[in-house]
């Protein structure tokens, strides 16, 4: 029996911890002989267009892991689902009929969903990152063999109802940290659910260097590096807001250096 990763994009270019630790994981159990595959659509990341293909339909390996790429959902509202993650995203009630529309638009390929519902028998599923749509479908064709492994935050996302129904299926949780088992215990009916504290695993082979980083983007000065993707659903604008009452309070010249990916509309890159 096969372990397969179930993700809604997979390789080195797709950003997010999620990912990585999908991606990492995957390719220590491959280098340590375990059979394992991982399942995803043929989107690029989470900034593409979820309704159009960036890799080929297929098998591949990636880093000596056996990659199966499957074409995403072609045929989705886009409008609609983004007038729901708007509200999410800003704290606003959603009905049972927007959480409906939220997990059917969310990123999915129906070909993937088929392939883990005709292969059932064949993989002990662990989808990765609850709110996906690759998860939440993969785990209803499928609930008896799926280890949902959520990498579950405290978010308007965590508290939909669609999401209880998919725990209340799956046949067990995997999480990483304490605060992550505490609040899914909250939330979700698992109680009586095979849930296992794991952890993950942290790279230590590197060492950083400072002045090297602040030769190279010209910084002067203390400063507190965030690092991670520039996205309102991380809760930037709140670290932004608090960067600057403390200068304003402490009257110092810190700096909040933001890397990663996206873009917050209307935010400056550093509070200079």
């Amino acid at each position: 029996m096969k372990l397969a990763f179930v993700t809604p994009w997979y390789g080195p270019e797709a950003p997010g911890g999620a990912e990585a630790l999908a991606r990492s994981t995957a390719e220590c159990l491959c280098r340590r002989g375990l059979p394992v595959e991982v399942l995803t659509t043929c989107a690029r990341d989470i900034y593409s267009d979820w309704g159009r293909d960036y890799f080929r339909a297929g098998t591949e390996s990636v880093n000596g892991v056996p990659v199966r790429r499957f074409p995403v959902r072609s045929h989705r509202d886009r409008q609609a689902f983004d007038a729901i993650n708007l509200r999410l995203m800003a704290g606003a009630t959603v009905t049972s009929a927007d959480e409906e529309i939220f997990i059917r638009e969310m990123i999915n390929s129906p070909a993937l969903i088929a392939y883990i519902r005709a292969h059932c028998a064949d993989y002990v599923f662990l989808p990765v990152s609850y709110m996906f749509g690759t998860t939440y479908w993969g785990v209803q064709a499928c609930p008896e063999r799926s280890w949902v492994v959520p990498c579950l935050h405290d978010e308007a996302y965590a508290y939909l109802a669609v999401y209880q129904d998919m725990f209340a299926k799956a046949r067990g949780v995997l999480f990483l940290s304490r605060p992550e088992r505490d609040l899914a215990h909250r939330l979700y009916p698992i109680a009586d659910k095979p849930a296992y504290l794991i952890g993950a695993g942290v790279d230590t082979d590197y060492a950083g260097d400072a002045a090297a980083f602040r030769r190279a983007f010209g910084i002067q000065g203390p400063f507190i590096l965030y690092a991670g993707r520039k996205d309102a659903a991380k809760n930037l604008p709140l670290l932004i807001e608090y960067a600057r009452r403390y200068r304003e309070k402490q009257h110092v010249d810190l700096k909040l250096v933001l890397t990663g990916g996206g873009a917050l509309h209307g935010e400056a890159t550093s509070t200079d």
